[in-house]
């Protein structure tokens, strides 16, 4: 029994005894309840137990670890706390293969072997930065470009100028040079490769991609930082454009006291004093206290641009005296808001205090503050209650999860992708950080849990988390199966492996994954982070062919010994020769340096090299070698450059001949070689290549150019010859019909059938090298062994070689490859021909007529017989293209199409009778002769097909006018469309509107309607676009003549138009806040006119426009509302509204813009007022006038305000506008502000003359600074009358700024002759008198504001002149209410006395009263049209108001 003596401790006092263990120290009471629970737990499983495992269920890893200890309590009646075993294999379903980690291998394993008897494989894991896109954004305050010091380029515009300038002779032309603009920064990214650094190679592997492919830095060069404290070849430049991140955990033994630390120390601080520095900490903000390095946040200042590191200002939040001598050096984790910072830091230019984190770098490291505690000692639940304590949320909770895997970084990062989808390194440093893992045998990265752990970390998630974990390993394989076969792998894994002790079971994933990734070693990792090698060139290795992973094209890339940093040689040579545009130079596609080497990628060249045709190069070859080689050394030798080489190394041969240079020494490999050098080695090779070639007798003259070293001469006779000597062709050979051979004038007999299908395919392949097995492949359908392959082609080769010249052939170990430069073979002709995009029926016709027959008829093999097939089908298709030529050729050919077309016409012979007439009748009132159109009956109407050039223009006018007169006689008629189209095929266009009676046209039609004098009747076209996409241009315009059976579009309220006009310029400008002009543009969608440049780069032309009111509007309304109950709300509606964005409120096409304005504020605010009752009106009213943020009208800007009250209350009214015969001493009374405009109030700065001879010189300002396309027209002068017209136009441009300053210095020598208004001066010591707050508020700049008026020494309470922002100039109302800000007033108490009407409409915008100054007639129109209510002739009545207020 269990109450026996020795029978050891009771079950209750075991489960106690456990449960405060934990921590958790129950009383009696909690005991019998948690017994009583897990006994209605048990009830609940409706399962019988059972010894083992139920068949077809997963033993879950607590259910494993329940019944060992429940094993161990019976056999010794004790109980230790016995270890959780890791989860046991699992039986995968069907469709799903288990992944395991190999057992770690034994020294005897051979690589590649798997070590626990399965198949092994490269598995994928997921990103450690999980958004690069947004690191990259983040460090956008760096993607500036500023000028090169070294190089230039030639400014095509300022040259021109100087010239047109200075009429200089083409003989002295000299050109403008300007710094080439480049990027800011390079970057030396350093990294940790200490040994707590291989878990974050991965994160350095990604931050180095991200940066390099941000395009932010000129170069970003990756180096190591050893555990010893050295960095080699790390570039230190004190030049203000680098910048040095070192990625570190700090943890290593270079952050700690001794050598490699001092050297260490000494390193940063020497990197501080001269470049930005910054340490890139993988662990987060929390442990870096735990870290050699301890930051702290706070504000950092930089005292100028790129400042080094040690002139940094840093001031933490929490005061702390820094160590002696030490230096701020800052610390960012690996995320954008990080990185945010300190690019804004690098790029300040000095003074702004910039968040983030910095720890003082001594000049030694400073031993740990604190030992480092004994995790090994401390028990299991320790290590779990500090983790849980000190821990992020993210972090347990994939602690808790990874207790159900296996605790390997690669496996961690899966986890935590499965668990987080959002996961950061920071929480997976946590976790490894912890103490809880311990490591194990096996590559970087492995760890397990410390006894006892995992079983704890298993309790904190939940019940149905630890029971799924069949479902979470799937999820785990899915996140590989995403991945599977579209990023590298990285970590090995077996799918079988459970014997011969290899791990447990990671991840369940798909046969197809399997399949994708088992049995195949690791890529072979990119060169340079972008170019995968495909084949070695060259007999040294340090050329390669690759492929460019981001063009998909291939490249050749040639490394360079290793030269010493910072490689700034290198780089300037190579960006040199990358400049060059040269025929006989290859073109230079990226340079750089990759582990200190220097590599340059340059094209893929198809052809052969010189070395490899010696043996049959020709005299017209050698020529070609003479002129053009030269040539290239020479585009060399102008940027500096040198070949180099000795002998025919990197001198190509095209297959059509061209001579290109492909090989160079750069940077080191350059030093003691010239221009002259290169000469003399390229001499001695043509001297070399004479020694056994034919040459005629009449072209010894180059030979002995050559021998007497004048290279120049021999070059120009080389080109001679080749221009003008009588070469023939050294074969003719034509594919497109049975082979045929001949050498320009006789036939060659052909040889065999298969070897003429070895001729064609080398020709196919002309200029290139073709394996052995490529050509076994082509030529016969069965696979044959290598040696025999080789065999059969050496002797069809022997058979080829007769028909060929001599050297045509070239032989190679285990390729061929055909070389005649000058050979013509049709189906090459055939395809050059057809390269050129411009193929016309002339063209096409040309290259039909090179077919005689069926192409390579006769001729055996595959490779045959799928390139006849292939030429079939080109001749196909050019046939299908010319006869489509032909067919649109004919269409174009004739002239424009008139559609009469109605619904329809079946069982109305009236209606077709009249239309009839119609058509003949419009067709004779528009003067078109007989012999000019055929009328042709249709089902639905008429068409009328005119010849080539007809003008239908009165045509259409007829239509327009007289159309609905003769159909007035129908007592029903169908509706009728009249399509004009200049195309004989209208497209399918159909009205928005269907009419009675409506006129579509083309945009080309329409242009001519637009600039006839009918285009000024009452008849208006409306654009129809495409689909309803108003941002594109119309594809056709249409004019109701009747009544529509829809609903017809209606005049609207805002917009005035569609208006045509001639020239833009006539428009003028309009008034600034009141009135705007969108019109259409010939290639575009509407646009806002631009007074400056109306018609932008082209001539005026016939143009659509609209007049857009932009003042603001009101209306009111009294409604019902529902409530929640039975009874409803009376409202009161107050909606005012404006348009802020002309564009899209044309777009809109809104006729009565308060209807729908009120209908959606009904919907909106039924709505919120049905969930409440009619006695909380006040809080209905508060989430109606909250809740209305919406609204249905594009461009519109729509303010609301609804007063509620239960039905039957009263509301009050609205508030009508004030009596317009209210007196000026009323309106000055109730002022406390009184606001004066300078210009007319105080003082006329400007007449009529001045203001024009005033705007005519920032125009001429203008001219001198812009473009010359970019320059306002004489024509477009005249619509400037004052200089702020001129202001206004340009506050956008970057020349306002410039504009401004000018116009400041014309207002200062306008004020001696600028009269002062009459009464100015006595009104503002009146209204001062009173008690008024007078302000002076102007566009006119502040200086000359204060000049004016300082001789008068007014009582001002200030001046408000022009800002230094453009767009704040009236009508905008930033003036006004910097005024009443400074004096304290409300916009309800002041006034403004002004006399334009862009200080109204700021006046209106701002709420404050406005009494306007009209000296004319012309004045007091403007401003009466523009809603002023009080107007004075002058300041006597306000005066003697004025003085009225005194008494």
């Amino acid at each position: 029994m269990a109450s026996d003596p020795g029978a050891g401790e009771s079950p209750v006092a075991r489960l106690a005894a456990a449960l405060s263990a934990a921590g958790a120290s129950p009383t009696p009471r909690e005991l019998a309840e948690l017994l009583w629970l897990a006994g209605r737990l048990e009830a609940d499983e409706e399962q019988p137990p059972t010894a083992g495992p139920r068949p077809g269920r997963t033993v879950t890893p607590e259910e494993e670890a329940r019944d060992t200890r429940e094993e161990g309590t019976e056999s010794e009646g004790e109980t230790p706390a016995a270890p959780v075993p890791p989860p046991k294999t699992q039986a995968p379903t069907p469709d799903r293969v288990a992944l395991r980690l190999p057992a770690p291998r034994s020294p005897g394993h051979a690589e590649g072997d798997a070590a626990g008897g399965g198949s092994p494989l490269l598995a994928p894991a997921p990103p450690m930065l999980p958004h690069p896109l947004a690191l990259q954004r983040a460090l956008r305050p760096l993607q500036r470009k500023v000028p090169s010091p070294q190089l230039r380029v030639l400014d095509e515009r300022a040259t021109a100028d100087r010239i047109a300038r200075l009429g200089a002779h083409p003989d002295v032309w000299l050109p403008v040079l300007r710094p080439a603009p480049e990027r800011w920064l390079r970057l030396n990214l350093v990294h940790d490769t200490g040994p707590t650094m291989p878990v974050w190679r991965p994160l350095v592997s990604e931050l180095h991609t991200a940066l390099a492919q941000s395009g932010i830095f000129r170069t970003v060069t990756l180096h190591p930082a050893m555990p010893d404290g050295r960095a080699r070849q790390v570039p230190v430049l004190d030049d203000g454009r680098t910048v040095t991140l070192v990625v570190s955990d700090c943890m290593g033994p270079q952050w700690r006291p001794g050598e490699a630390g001092d050297r260490w120390y000494r390193t940063l601080r020497h990197w501080a004093r001269h470049m930005p520095l910054a340490v890139v900490q993988p662990l987060p903000e929390h442990l870096w206290p735990t870290t050699a390095l301890p930051a702290e946040p706070g504000l950092l200042t930089a005292p100028s641009t790129a400042a080094p590191s040690a002139a940094l200002a840093f001031a933490p939040y929490e005061a702390t005296p820094p160590p002696a001598r030490a230096l701020p050096l800052p610390v960012l984790e690996p995320g954008a808001p990080w990185l945010a910072h300190w690019a804004a830091l690098v790029s300040d230019p000095g003074g702004a205090r910039t968040p983030g984190a910095a720890a003082w770098l001594p000049p030694a490291p400073a031993p740990p503050a604190e030992p480092v505690p004994d995790l090994a000692s401390v028990s299991p639940e320790d290590l779990v209650l500090r983790f849980r304590a000190t821990a992020s949320p993210e972090a347990f909770r994939l602690a808790g999860h990874l207790a159900l895997a296996v605790p390997s970084v690669p496996v961690m990062r899966l986890v935590q992708r499965t668990v987080d989808r959002d996961p950061h390194p920071q929480h997976l440093a946590e976790v490894i950080l912890s103490g809880m893992l311990a490591a194990a045998p096996g590559p970087p990265g492995s760890y397990e849990f410390r006894p006892g752990v995992r079983e704890l970390l298993l309790r904190s998630l939940p019940r149905t988390a630890r029971g799924r974990t069949r479902e979470f390993l799937g999820r785990v394989g899915g996140l590989i199966d995403e991945r599977a076969g579209l990023a590298a792998g990285e970590f090995r894994a077996e799918t079988d492996g459970g014997r011969n002790g290899s791990g447990p079971t990671f991840a369940t994933v798909s046969e197809e994954t399997v399949r994708r990734l088992s049995g195949e070693g690791p890529p072979e990792p990119l060169f340079a982070g972008r170019y995968r090698p495909a084949g070695r060139r060259g007999w040294n290795g340090r050329m390669s062919i690759a492929v460019d992973v981001r063009t998909d094209q291939q490249v050749v890339v040639r490394r360079y010994r290793a030269q010493r940093a910072p490689h700034e040689r290198f780089l300037r040579q190579a960006r040199e020769l990358a400049g060059i545009d040269d025929p006989h130079v290859v073109r230079v596609l990226d340079f750089g340096v990759e582990d200190d080497a220097p590599y340059l990628v340059t094209e893929f060249v198809d052809g052969l090299s010189l070395s490899e045709v010696l043996s049959g190069i020709s005299f017209r070859t050698f020529a070609r070698l003479v002129c053009q080689g030269l040539a290239g050394l020479e585009a060399l030798h102008t940027k500096g450059l040198v070949r180099g080489e000795r002998g025919p190394a990197g001198l190509l041969l095209r297959p059509d001949g061209t001579v290109l240079l492909s090989r160079f020494a750069l940077g080191e490999e350059s030093y003691g070689k010239n221009p002259e050098s290169d000469v003399a080695e390229f001499r001695w090779l043509l001297k070399q290549l004479t020694a056994g070639m034919s040459v005629p007798v009449e072209h010894g003259r180059l030979l002995d150019l050559v021998d007497t070293h004048r290279l120049s001469e021999a070059a120009d006779h080389a080109a001679r010859l080749l221009a003008m000597a009588p070469w023939s062709s050294p074969r003719h050979v034509t594919l497109l019909g049975p082979l045929r051979i001949s050498d320009g004038t006789d036939p060659i007999e052909p040889p065999s059938p298969h070897a003429q299908a070895l001729l064609c395919m080398l020709l196919l392949d002309h200029g290139r090298r073709v394996t052995h097995t490529e050509l076994a492949r082509r030529l016969w359908e069965e696979p044959l062994p290598e040696n025999e392959a080789a065999d059969r082609l050496e002797r069809l080769a022997a058979e080829v070689r007769p028909v060929l010249p001599p050297g045509g052939l070239l032989s190679f170990s285990h390729a061929y490859a055909v070389h005649m430069p000058d050979v013509y073979v049709d189906v090459l002709h055939c395809e050059e021909l057809l390269g050129d995009t411009m193929r016309g029926p002339a063209e096409l016709r040309h290259v039909l007529d090179l077919w005689y027959g069926d192409p390579l008829d006769g001729i055996p093999g595959p490779a045959a017989a799928a390139t006849r097939d292939r030429l079939r089908a080109l001749r196909l298709d050019l046939e299908t293209t010319l006869a489509e030529q032909d067919r649109r050729s004919s269409e174009e050919a004739a002239g424009p199409t008139i559609l009469f077309e109605a619904d329809d016409l079946t069982g109305h012979p009236e209606a077709r009778i009249t239309l009839e007439y119609a058509v003949h009748e419009m067709l004779s009132r528009g003067a078109l002769a007989a012999h000019q159109f055929d009328v042709r009956v249709r089902g639905n109407g008429y068409v009328v097909h005119t010849e080539p050039g007809t003008y239908v223009l009165p045509v259409l006018v007829a239509v327009v006018r007289g159309l609905p007169e003769v159909l007035t006689g129908l007592v029903d008629p169908p509706p009728l469309t009249v399509t004009f189209w200049d195309r004989p095929t209208p497209p399918a266009v159909a009205a928005p509107v269907p009419a009675d009676l409506q006129v579509v046209v083309s945009p080309a039609v329409y242009e001519q309607f637009a600039g006839s004098s009918a285009a000024q009747g009452r008849r208006r076209f409306q654009p129809l676009y495409q689909g309803g996409a108003t941002d594109t241009p119309p594809v056709a315009w249409y004019c109701p003549l009747s009544p529509s059976t829809g609903p017809e579009p209606e005049d609207r309220d805002l917009v005035q138009g569609p208006f045509i006009t001639h020239d833009l310029r006539r428009l003028g400008i309009p008034a600034p806040g009141r009135t705007a002009v969108v019109h259409t543009q010939p290639d575009g969608p509407l646009t806002l006119l631009n007074p400056a440049q109306p018609h932008g780069d082209g001539p005026p032309r016939h143009v659509t426009y609209y007049e857009v009111d932009l003042t603001t509007h009101q209306s009111h309304h009294r409604v019902s509302l529902p409530s929640s109950g039975k009874g409803a709300f009376a409202a009161a509606v107050e909606l005012s509204w404006h348009v802020d964005d002309p564009v899209a409120f044309v777009r809109g096409e809104v006729a009565r813009v308060s209807e729908p304005l009120l209908g959606q504020l009904l919907e909106e605010a039924a709505r919120i007022t049905r969930r409440h009752p009619l006695r909380r009106a006040g809080a209905a009213q508060r989430a109606v006038n909250a809740g209305l943020r919406r609204w249905p009208v594009p461009g519109l800007s729509v303010t609301a305000s609804v007063q509620l009250a239960p039905e039957g209350a009263a509301l009050p009214g609205p508030q009508g506008p004030a009596p317009s015969a209210r007196p000026l001493s009323g309106l000055l009374g109730d002022a406390e502000t009184v606001l004066l405009g300078f210009d007319g109030p105080v003082a006329r700065l400007f007449s009529a003359t001045t203001a024009r001879e005033a705007a005519l010189d920032l125009l001429a300002l203008v001219a001198e600074h812009r473009e010359p396309q970019d320059t306002v027209a004489a024509a477009g002068r005249e619509t400037f009358v004052h200089p702020l017209d001129v202001l206004r136009a340009f506050a956008q441009d970057r020349l306002g700024p410039l504009l401004r300053d000018r116009l400041e210095k014309l207002e200062l020598l306008a004020l001696p002759a600028a009269p002062t208004t009459h009464h100015c001066v006595p009104l503002v010591r009146a209204l001062h008198d009173s008690g008024r707050r007078v302000s002076v508020v102007t566009d006119v700049g502040a200086p000359a504001v204060h000049r004016y008026l300082e001789p008068y020494g007014l009582p001002l309470a200030g001046v408000h002149g022009r800002g230094k922002d453009l767009a704040l100039l009236t009508p905008h109302p930033d003036c006004l209410l910097r005024a009443m800000h400074s004096s304290g007033g409300a916009a309800a108490t002041g006034v403004l006395i002004g006399s334009t009407v862009a200080e109204l409409t700021a006046a209106q915008q701002a709420g404050l009263r406005f009494i306007g100054l009209a000296r004319n007639t012309t004045a007091a129109r403007q401003l009466r049209e523009a809603g002023c209510e009080t107007t004075v002739t002058s300041l006597a009545p306000l005066l003697e108001a004025a003085r009225s207020l005194q008494s």
